[in-house]
């Protein structure tokens, strides 16, 4: 069943707000104000993501942000790992798969360095994340955009770029954190993030 969740960011800080997802869904769950993202169209879109503990945000805050060229770097309090990227669907239905799952804690490990994934993107690499991505993903296959044809890279993006790649960025990436819960997220206008539930992990 959905976790609770805050209304400030969404890890383990908490508030009294609650929101209701509709009533079909047979789910209650508090709201979370997550951090504010670009947003482009006015229907919300929907995702699964794990968020890293504060110990692993902390180490991500510090990796070295350059100012380089067509680099965009992605503020460390919105670093995620996009579980399933669900699009414009229903919040209710998609949180209703997902509460009928029984999912595991799971260690995530991050590193070793900052790596280059596809030919745009900057990201820190997350192990441990496999097995629960394919247990979202068969959950959530029926569900708003169709799943990726290609396996599952967990990842956290630091940062995007156009044109060339910025030559020598690597810093390296010692973090370990558990995975107590997974978030069912949406993309709100003017440019924000919620955490529509939560759900825990045992």
């Amino acid at each position: 069943m959905p976790a609770s969740a805050s209304s400030s960011r969404p890890r383990s800080r908490q508030s009294g707000a609650r929101v209701v997802i509709p009533a079909e869904a047979g789910i209650q769950c508090q709201a979370r104000r997550p951090p504010r993202i670009p947003y482009c169209g006015a229907v919300p879109r929907l995702f699964v993501a794990v968020w890293p503990s504060s110990e692993a945000s902390e180490v991500l805050a510090g990796l070295p942000r350059p100012d380089l060229p067509g680099v965009r770097w992605t503020a460390p309090e919105r670093l995620h790992v996009t579980m399933r990227f669900l699009g414009d669907c229903d919040e209710g239905e998609a949180a209703a798969a997902l509460s009928g799952l029984r999912l595991s804690r799971t260690e995530v490990v991050l590193g070793p360095a900052v790596e280059r994934l596809g030919r745009a993107v900057l990201v820190v690499p997350a192990r441990g994340l496999d097995e629960l991505a394919a247990e979202i993903i068969s959950a959530t296959r029926h569900i708003g955009q169709a799943p990726p044809d290609r396996p599952f890279t967990g990842h956290l993006t630091v940062a995007r770029y156009g044109g060339r790649p910025p030559d020598g960025y690597a810093p390296p990436v010692h973090a370990a954190f558990t995975a107590t819960e997974v978030a069912l997220v949406r993309s709100d206008p003017p440019g924000t993030y919620r955490n529509v539930a939560t759900f825990a992990l045992h």
